[in-house]
């Protein structure tokens, strides 16, 4: 059985009621036996849940060979811990992790600080940062970038002919040739500089408006050089800075080699080469998007500054823009709807959640936490996606 940190049902007399607590919720019942009878209707749904989460984390293991799965949770404050390998629970160690996707609520909290000191506006267009581009059309603004409304197409930079002749290619070959079946990220091509990321903003013809929903890392990246725009810093010694000295995360950075980095592998156990990811190149302008490493301790940091309502970034990051979104996850195949903060996800089904995934290759990753019940969790594999990622977070919160 996988244990986790539970909480007990506390039962208090009060004025002629017995008051129940049960997972945080407090409720006044007048008789003996109804309470006795929620307590164990509350027993049995947590047993539930427990047994469904063990479930969970052993297929997601299973036949991965190599697997470092670390578990991280959040409540009341208090931090918990827990490594799995493909035997099971095993002893702790604290490994450093490609993040992913989940470097861009890095990005926006950055972003927040700027808004907080009045040098940047989400109004903004970002040709006022951008003095280069051409006068007389429309670009995004910045909450356009930050919420994924700016209408860049989610396979930016790589280009038509990349995505036809090299992309397309590549994976008919492992799919159909091979049959590895291994998921090909197009990651390779995720290597932009600076006339680039100009020559694709000039191509991209826009209207002034909130275009569909549509993930973007481009658009993150150029959120990112903004800023770098703005602090005339490199942005990864400017990230860096940030999550050192703002957000006091001592283990988390942009850089090449992390301390006791985890190695990544495919669905064939096979080991991804650092040559092959281009976000391990820190003149990369694409490093806003997925290019942070970070530990289960770390991460579980970042929550709590997240839970804090005092903190000033928060209330920037946390607002919500815009409509519903339904989006269909390609890995696990579930329906998620949520709306934008300014890169976290809010979930529409309990508005209290917010969340962001991270897959990179050879590593996949989840953040999320409850600010109404004050709990979080964090899940970092090294391995890339797995299809149980998603139910599995979502029962730990509920079950914290």
């Amino acid at each position: 059985m996988v244990e986790f940190l539970f909480s007990s049902v506390a039962l208090f007399a009060a004025v002629g009621k017995i008051q129940v607590t049960l997972h945080g919720a407090d409720v006044d019942i007048d008789n003996d036996n109804t309470v006795l009878i929620n307590a164990k209707t509350y027993e049995r749904t947590f047993e539930m849940k427990i047994k469904k989460i063990s479930e969970l984390i052993t297929k997601a293991i299973k036949g991965k060979s190599h697997v470092r799965f670390t578990v991280g949770m959040l409540k009341d404050g208090n931090i918990t811990t827990k490594l799995y390998n493909s035997n099971g629970e095993t002893d702790y160690i604290s490994y450093s992790y490609e993040i992913g996707s989940i470097a861009k609520v890095f990005t926006a909290a950055l972003l927040a600080k700027y808004l907080q000191t009045g040098e940047m506006n989400l109004t903004d267009s970002i040709s006022e940062y951008f003095p280069n581009l051409n006068d007389g059309k429309c670009y995004p603004t910045i909450q356009r970038l930050a919420t994924h409304n700016s209408g860049y197409s989610p396979l930016l930079p790589m280009t038509i002919s990349e995505v036809l002749f090299k992309l397309a290619p590549k994976q008919i070959w492992n799919n159909f040739i091979t049959k590895k079946k291994v998921v090909i990220t197009g990651s390779e091509f995720m290597y932009m500089d600076y006339p680039k990321m100009i020559s694709i903003i000039e191509k991209k013809d826009l209207k002034d408006k909130d275009y569909t929903w549509s993930y973007s890392n481009f658009g993150i990246a150029v959120l990112g050089q903004v800023i770098s725009c703005v602090a005339k810093k490199d942005f990864s010694l400017l990230m860096n800075e940030f999550l050192l000295h703002d957000l006091s995360l001592k283990n988390t950075s942009i850089t090449s080699t992390p301390p006791n980095a985890v190695q990544g592998y495919d669905d064939n156990n096979l080991a991804y080469e650092p040559k092959d990811n281009p976000f391990k190149d820190l003149r990369n302008l694409m490093l806003p998007a997925g290019a942070i490493t970070s530990t289960p301790e770390d991460m579980l940091q970042f929550i709590k500054v997240n839970l804090d309502t005092n903190h000033a970034y928060s209330n920037y990051t946390h607002n919500i823009y815009g409509n519903k979104v339904d989006f269909r996850d390609p890995s696990s195949g579930r329906t998620m709807q949520f709306k934008m903060g300014l890169a976290w996800f809010n979930d529409c089904t309990n508005p209290n959640i917010y969340f962001h995934e991270g897959n990179i290759d050879g590593f996949s990753s989840v953040i999320a936490f409850d600010k109404v019940n004050n709990v979080g969790v964090v899940l970092l594999m090294n391995y890339h996606n797995y299809k149980e990622r998603d139910e599995l977070w979502r029962v730990i919160l509920e079950t914290l």
